[in-house]
């Protein structure tokens, strides 16, 4: 069980789209105003692993999958740039779409159904009975709200450095840049290898 503890701190605490989005997201409003997205891409991920768990994980390797990642590439772009041109904190996480946009976050994320089937497999032993299952589900779903929160009140630290408004947009820039970045590589070299 320690490995797979180890392995829930990894994956989840490494740069990714939802790291990302909450580091922008505490940069620009700080953690309680980012909660509801946070909220949301807690329960996202909870039903990838459901998901993952009732062997749905399967449709990564079907035509099913490649129109997912493709759907998922498309939605991390736009929420990367929605994410750098709202300016006010209300435009963007206090509106009642911020759940929702976090909700759908994790299930168009290929890492977060890649990150969930491979631990499934690899840690078969947990998710063979039922209380496995729940427990690979809270262990995600802890590490997940931890590190969320982590990048969050660090991007929060980070916006004191960039005190101006065009230092602000630009780090925003930067790291809208790498979240796309950190899908399209992946989903266009996936593309290219299917042709």
């Amino acid at each position: 069980m320690l490995s797979f503890v180890l392995f829930a701190v990894i994956m989840t605490s490494t740069p990714g789209p939802g790291n990302i989005s909450m580091m922008i997201l505490g940069q620009k409003s700080g953690y309680l105003k980012s909660l509801p997205f946070l909220a949301g891409t807690a329960a996202g991920f909870a039903a990838v692993n459901i998901a993952v768990l009732s062997g749905a994980g399967i449709i990564l390797n079907s035509h099913l999958g490649m129109v997912m990642r493709i759907a998922g590439m498309i939605y991390v772009v736009y929420l990367a740039f929605k994410l750098v041109i709202t300016e006010a904190a209300s435009d963007s996480i206090q509106s009642k779409s911020a759940f929702a946009h976090g909700l759908l976050l994790h299930p168009l994320s290929v890492k977060s159904w890649t990150m969930s089937a491979f631990a499934a497999v690899n840690f078969y032993f947990l998710t063979s009975s039922f209380g496995g299952k729940i427990y690979f589900i809270a262990v995600f779903l802890v590490f997940q709200v931890l590190f969320h929160s982590l990048w969050c009140v660090s991007g929060k630290k980070i916006s004191r450095l960039f005190y101006t408004r065009k230092k602000s947009f630009m780090f925003r820039i930067s790291a809208a840049l790498v979240m796309a970045g950190s899908i399209l590589y992946p989903v266009i070299k996936d593309i290219y290898n299917e042709i």
